[in-house]
């Protein structure tokens, strides 16, 4: 429930692109699908710590894996 919670106030503060690539997102696809939405953290959280909204952002399952190409703007 409360990751949920996070993914619809994600959606209201950034609305449903990737904020990777800028594509769009898709909701309607199951968990683990590379077009679907993933949280993914802007910076890793300190042990122990949850991540705080300010530092989450959605992205795609595909664009939110260990060596992508993630500009800054």
């Amino acid at each position: 429930e409360q990751a949920a919670r996070t993914l619809t106030l994600l959606r209201q503060r950034d609305g449903d692109g990737c904020a990777r690539c800028r594509r769009p997102l898709r909701f309607d696809l199951p968990a683990g699908h590379d077009r679907g939405a993933r949280i993914e953290p802007m910076q890793p959280a300190a042990a122990g710590e949850a991540d705080p909204l300010a530092n989450l952002r959605l992205t795609h399952g595909r664009c939110n894996t260990s060596g992508s190409d993630d500009t800054a703007q």
